[in-house]
């Protein structure tokens, strides 16, 4: 769901990583009722993920240009670039740097319960544009 841009505070992005019960049993990544696609982020808003599976990020080596990861409102580094593990039931962000480029940020979302990487329309991917 998108948080009212109205406010003082910054848009935020919520994902989920679920299962569509199809007969391929495919996993995706989705926001506000099963809508598939690239995120449209802007700088200073947050991007999280959460799903009831355990989950592994992978992003492009570069991917610290775009966004810094937050965890309980504080920001951190990551101990493997471009690597993060997300427990089932717990919430991953991201924030979009106040210098962020605009451009395309492909990642890559693996769901170990299944051990096949979840789908975003295409490959799951984070478009930054201009406020």
């Amino acid at each position: 769901m998108e948080k009212s841009a109205g406010t003082s505070n910054p848009t935020e992005h919520v994902l989920e990583v679920i299962k569509i019960e199809d007969e391929k049993q495919t996993w995706r990544v989705v926001e506000q009722e099963f809508n598939c696609h690239a995120v449209v982020a802007k700088r200073g808003e947050k991007i999280s993920w959460t799903s009831q599976s355990n989950l592994i990020f992978q992003f492009p080596s570069n991917y610290t240009t775009f966004v810094t990861p937050i965890i309980d409102d504080q920001d951190f580094t990551l101990i493997a670039e471009g690597e993060e593990t997300l427990p089932a039931g717990e919430t991953f962000t991201l924030k979009v740097k106040n210098d962020a480029p605009f451009g395309r940020l492909s990642y890559a979302v693996l769901v170990k319960q299944d051990c096949v990487l979840a789908e975003g329309g295409s490959e799951p991917s984070i478009i930054f544009k201009e406020r």
